[in-house]
């Protein structure tokens, strides 16, 4: 480990957007503590103000080339492919040390493979979210790799309500976009709710996604008989919490995911969780007892994969004691420990 004072060593935080998403969040959730150790800093491509994720501290790419001009030494993390992109120019300098960071176990698109792989082979380090995260990527290059898991303390002031008498029995939290599968919410109720003899209370959260974006969607649901659904838009990240906490379980359909920071902040809040495929994350989850598999590989919901979710809702079983696995692993100071030891 390199001998370095903290607050000599520069790090800009290169990510897309400043959208609702878990990349987003975790950066402004750790910007704070982080700088505490060493001079963090963070960019956005495409920065706009919204309520849900306002953010003042943020530099541009004509701030970091300035900086970069002066021949100090800098780290440049870059998370997501038009990061990865927009990294290959910064390569060139040779006091810049690009890192990529990935927080998938699986390529979207042609253009996020392209990025990710090329990014990939030029760079000395990268960061993953997850030992799935990390398989995923050492099967095309041996590097050397540091896990840093989206965790964060769930905060004290939020405190989970009893489960039996929580207000949404299912909750989905989620941009609006292909990878995060909302196209299997629909067929998903219409199996639980043929299990299931009263009517299921639903809250839907989307992430920076337009209202007019998700009309044929809500038109879909509301379709379905003995379904209510609440509908919230581009919230803060305390108001999810909140509703985490009054909702009895948490669904996750999406695809793409090797940590899932939405998924851990449900366990923490005591929700039972229904995850598609939920061997493909990270282990932390897959042994969590209060994580269940959703199977969909025959293009249908098992019967036999919603009987405990069904013995819940019916309040037949009494959810497991709830705990917080993850007390071990913090996103800040994984992150910090990886950079100081560069």
């Amino acid at each position: 480990m390199s001998s370095v004072n903290s607050k000599s060593l520069s790090v800009y935080h290169l990510i897309p957007t400043n959208q609702y998403g878990g990349v987003e969040v975790a950066a402004k959730l750790s910007f704070s503590q982080l700088n505490r150790s060493i001079d963090y800093n963070l960019i956005f491509l495409n920065y706009k103000q919204s309520d849900s994720i306002s953010f003042s501290h943020h530099h541009s790419l004509w701030d970091f080339l300035l900086k970069a001009l002066t021949g100090n030494r800098l780290i440049l993390i870059v998370s997501l492919w038009p990061s990865y992109f927009v990294s290959q120019f910064f390569l060139l300098f040779p006091n810049i040390q690009v890192i990529p960071f990935y927080h998938n176990s699986k390529f979207a698109h042609w253009r996020d493979k392209l990025f990710s792989l090329l990014v990939l082979f030029q760079s000395k380090y990268c960061f993953v979210d997850s030992n799935k995260t990390n398989s995923f990527i050492s099967s095309f290059r041996k590097i050397k790799s540091f896990v840093i898991p989206y965790e964060f303390p769930f905060p004290n002031t939020i405190t989970p309500k009893p489960f039996f008498c929580r207000k949404f029995d299912l909750i989905f939290i989620g941009r609006f976009a292909p990878q995060k599968r909302f196209d299997l919410v629909r067929p998903f109720l219409i199996s639980l709710s043929r299990c299931l003899s009263h009517k299921l209370s639903i809250a839907i959260v989307f992430a920076s996604s337009p209202f007019d974006e998700v009309s044929s969607f809500r038109d879909q649901l509301a379709s379905l008989a003995n379904i209510s659904v609440s509908y919230s838009f581009n919230i803060t990240n305390v108001e999810v919490l909140q509703l985490l906490t009054n909702s009895k379980v948490f669904v996750l359909l999406s695809d793409y995911e090797g940590y899932s920071m939405t998924l851990s902040e449900a366990i923490r809040a005591g929700c039972i969780c229904m995850v598609r495929d939920l061997y493909n994350y990270s282990t932390n989850f897959a042994t969590s007892n209060q994580s269940f598999n959703l199977d969909y590989s025959s293009g249908s919901f098992s019967d036999s994969d919603l009987i405990p979710l069904v013995s819940y809702l019916s309040n037949r079983s009494i959810p497991p004691v709830f705990r917080t696995p993850f007390d071990d692993v913090s996103y800040v100071s994984s992150l910090c420990s990886a950079l100081l030891s560069l």
